[in-house]
């Protein structure tokens, strides 16, 4: 019996195909990098409030798992949202998330390896 993972994997698989993108694609691409860089290049000035988004004062200064495998970290961040759903119905939707999976949503060229981001997720049951 497959566990509820290599379900999901060969159901992302079956959504998300490698293939090169088109000239075309890769200029629209290459044009969607050009328009973040003022983003980019402005970063430093909010890294802090990103460092911390979404997440409350308490979520913040709250222990979380892992903390204390490194507990001299260099590089600490705490992001957060909230859904109004059970973790059951969450999981599979975050499970397609990543590198030639469905995706990361932002540039296909740099967060995907110039693959396509899906325009959907397969709804995963367990």
């Amino acid at each position: 019996m497959k566990s509820p993972a290599e379900t999901a994997d060969e159901a992302v698989s079956a959504v998300t195909t490698l293939r090169r993108p088109t000239p075309t694609e890769l200029l629209g691409e290459t044009w969607h990098v050009v328009q973040d860089l003022p983003v980019f290049l402005t970063a430093p000035l909010y890294r802090r409030w990103h460092l911390r988004w979404g997440a409350t004062a308490a979520e913040e200064t709250a222990p979380l798992p892992g903390d204390a495998l490194e507990p001299a970290a260099q590089y600490c961040s705490t992001r957060a949202i909230t859904i109004a759903a059970q973790p059951r119905q969450v999981r599979p939707w975050l499970i397609q998330v990543g590198c030639l999976r469905a995706g990361f949503y932002g540039n296909d060229l740099l967060d995907n390896l110039a693959s396509r981001t899906s325009a959907f997720l397969v709804a995963v049951t367990r």
